[in-house]
């Protein structure tokens, strides 16, 4: 699962507008283009958006419209910042039926941050 996720994460992150380099001798300095989160997958309008304060997973999943399949959603949330000891991004996976019951609110409605990227997959498989 986590090969699936950093794979989509790649897929997504190449898709995205290159970050500003100071291309000043020394140190690098990358400057990010204000705070934005990402919503992809099985939602209406997947895209960009401007991160608002303190925005929750759940109120992301609302400025794009909704889940296609909330009964059956999971969400996984890639953390723009942080990667494990291997350098792969850290995720974590996301129950929405949780959400939607109430069910452990405090770990489920994740609290986003600058550069993660949420991606919404309907929880059963295909064949």
């Amino acid at each position: 699962m986590v090969r699936l996720a950093t794979t989509v994460f790649a897929l997504a992150v190449f898709s995205l507008p290159l970050p500003v380099v100071d291309a000043q001798p020394g140190p690098s300095v990358v400057q990010a283009e204000g705070d934005f989160v990402y919503i992809t997958g099985e939602v209406s309008r997947p895209g960009k958006y401007p991160l608002a304060g303190s925005m929750t997973v759940v109120q992301l999943v609302a400025l794009s419209g909704g889940l296609q399949h909330a009964s059956r959603a999971q969400l996984i949330i890639v953390d723009g910042t942080l990667n494990d000891a291997n350098g792969n991004p850290v995720t974590r996976s996301v129950n929405f039926q949780d959400i939607l019951t109430g069910k452990d609110l405090a770990r489920n409605n994740v609290k986003l941050r600058s550069g993660d990227v949420v991606i919404v997959r309907n929880s059963v498989q295909r064949r």
